[in-house]
C-alpha cells in the first residue's frame, strides 16, 4: 500500500484496492453498495457496484467483452491478463452537471469463470476546480487499475464457526439457531483469530462457494483450532468438576462446535458433556452425568448470570448438553434459580403436556415404559427412572425395562444401581 493510502478488503478479501487514507467509507442500503468519500461538503462519491466471480461464456473473447463495457472509453491489459476498462460520462441531475468516471476490471480464472468488478466516481462539475480533485482522481485511476483478486482458497483458510445471540444476526448471515438464545454462524477470521466478521450469503455468492462447502471448511478449521488448544480441569465451583480451555480467543465458546470435541475432551471430563456459555470468550464443560446440589446450582447461576450481564460479548444463560446427536439447551439459569428445558428449548411444563397427550391414563407396564422413553429423549432422567420403576413394579420380568433404567441411572451418576439393573437384565435375557 502506498503512502497516504488505506487498503479496502471487499467481500472478506475477495478483492483488494486502495483509496486515500483520509476518506471515509460506508454502505448504501438502498442500492446495496459500498461507498467511499472524502468527508467534506461537495466532495465526490466512489461506489463499488459489484465484485463477483461469475460464469463466463468463453466463446466470446474477453477482450471483446471488455471493449463492449468500455464503449467509447479505453481498454488496457495488465501483465496478469486482466482487462481494465475506463470511461467517463456526464449527465444533469437536479439542475446540476455531474461527471461519472467508471472502472471495470475483468480477470479470467479459467474457461468457465471470470472475476468482474465495477466502481464509479461521481462528482459535480464544480468539484473539478477543487485543489484536491486532480490529485484524488489520479490516485483513484492508479489504484483501481491495480486492484487485486484473491483465490477462493484463501477464504476457506479463514472460515470459522462462531456462536452469537439470535437477535444479533439477521437473515442475510449464514447461520442456524441451536437454541432460543444462541445461533451458530459462519465467520471469517481477521488478524488471526482475534477478530471475526460474519459471512453473509452474498459473500458466498461472490466467491461462488456453496453454503455446505463453507460449513465443511469452517468445521475443519475449528477442529484445527481445537487441536491447538490445551484443556484444564478444576473445581472452580465447590464440588463441581469443570473443564476449560487455556485460550483467550474470542472463539472460545465456539469450540463446542468443533466435530472433534469428543476426542479432545473425553479423556479429561468424559462424554457427553454439559456446557456453560455466558459469553463468547467463556466456556466451561461439566460431565453430563453430574447431578448438582441446590447449593451448587445457586453458585453456578451466580457465575453464569454475572458473566452474562457484565460481558460486552454476552451470549447465553442456558445450560447446553453436547452429545453424539449434537448441541441443545437443557436448562436456563435465572437470577432466581434454574429452569429445566426439554431438547428444543421449551420449559419443563411443556414436557408434561406432551407425555400426557401421548399416555394420559397409564395402566399397563408398557404405558409407563413408553412414558419413560419420552422423558429420556427430553433429558428428564429422574422422571424417566420413575416411569421405568413403575413399569418394573407392574411387570418385573421384562429385561428392556431394567436396561433402560440402567442407562438413566448411569446418566445421573448412580453407577451402583446402573450395574445392578444391567446385571439383572442380562439374567432375564
Amino acid at each position: 500500500m502506498g503512502e497516504g493510502l488505506q487498503t479496502i478488503n471487499y467481500h472478506q478479501g475477495l478483492m483488494t484496492f486502495s483509496i486515500p487514507e483520509d476518506w471515509a467509507y460506508g454502505y448504501d442500503p438502498a442500492r446495496n453498495e459500498a461507498v467511499f468519500y472524502q468527508d467534506r461538503e461537495g466532495s465526490g462519491l466512489l461506489r463499488l457496484h459489484f465484485a463477483h466471480i461469475v460464469p463466463y461464456d468463453s466463446s466470446k473473447p474477453l477482450a471483446q467483452y471488455a471493449a463492449e463495457l468500455a464503449e467509447n472509453g479505453e481498454v488496457s491489459v495488465r501483465d496478469d491478463g486482466a482487462f481494465v476498462c475506463t470511461k467517463t460520462e456526464q449527465y444533469t441531475e437536479d439542475d446540476r452537471h455531474v461527471l461519472i468516471f467508471h472502472w471495470f476490471n475483468l480477470s479470467p480464472i479459467d474457461n468457465d469463470y471470470v472475476r468482474m468488478a465495477h466502481l464509479s466516481y461521481t462528482t459535480p462539475f464544480e468539484e473539478l476546480h477543487h485543489p484536491d480533485f486532480e490529485r484524488q482522481l489520479a490516485t483513484l485511476s492508479k489504484e483501481l487499475t491495480l486492484l487485486s483478486w484473491a483465490a477462493p482458497e484463501s477464504l476457506y483458510e479463514n472460515l470459522r464457526t462462531v456462536l452469537a445471540p439470535v437477535q444479533a444476526l439477521n437473515d442475510t448471515i449464514v447461520q442456524y439457531a441451536i437454541s432460543e438464545q444462541v445461533a451458530m454462524a459462519i465467520a471469517c477470521a481477521v488478524h488471526g483469530d482475534e477478530m471475526v466478521d460474519f459471512v453473509p450469503y452474498s459473500d458466498l455468492d461472490a466467491w461462488c462457494v456453496p453454503a455446505d462447502e463453507a460449513w465443511r471448511r469452517a468445521f475443519e478449521n475449528m477442529d484445527r483450532v481445537l487441536a491447538e488448544t490445551p484443556i484444564t480441569v478444576e473445581e472452580l465451583v465447590d464440588g463441581v468438576p469443570m473443564a476449560f480451555f487455556d485460550t483467550t480467543s474470542p472463539l472460545q465458546a465456539a469450540l463446542i462446535t468443533a466435530p472433534s470435541l469428543r476426542a479432545h475432551v473425553e479423556g479429561s471430563i468424559g462424554w457427553p458433556v454439559q456446557a456453560l456459555l455466558p459469553c463468547q470468550d467463556f466456556l466451561h464443560l461439566i460431565p453430563a452425568h453430574w447431578a448438582p446440589t441446590p447449593q451448587q446450582i445457586f453458585a453456578l447461576s451466580e457465575l453464569v448470570i454475572d458473566e452474562w450481564q457484565n460481558s460486552p460479548c454476552a451470549l447465553s444463560t442456558e445450560l447446553f448438553v453436547i452429545d453424539d446427536q449434537g448441541i441443545h439447551a437443557s436448562g436456563r439459569f435465572q437470577t432466581d434459580g434454574f429452569v429445566h428445558l426439554e431438547s428444543n428449548g421449551h420449559q419443563i411444563d411443556a414436557i408434561e403436556e406432551i407425555v400426557q397427550s401421548a399416555y394420559p391414563n397409564p395402566v399397563h407396564a408398557h404405558d409407563f415404559y413408553n412414558r419413560g422413553l419420552i422423558y429420556s429423549t427430553m433429558l428428564q432422567h429422574e422422571r424417566a427412572i420413575e416411569s421405568f420403576s413403575r413399569a418394573i413394579e407392574i411387570d418385573p420380568g421384562i429385561a428392556d425395562y431394567y436396561r433402560s433404567r440402567a442407562v438413566e441411572y448411569e446418566l445421573v451418576g448412580d453407577l451402583d444401581k446402573a450395574n445392578q439393573d444391567s446385571t439383572y437384565a442380562s439374567h432375564l435375557s
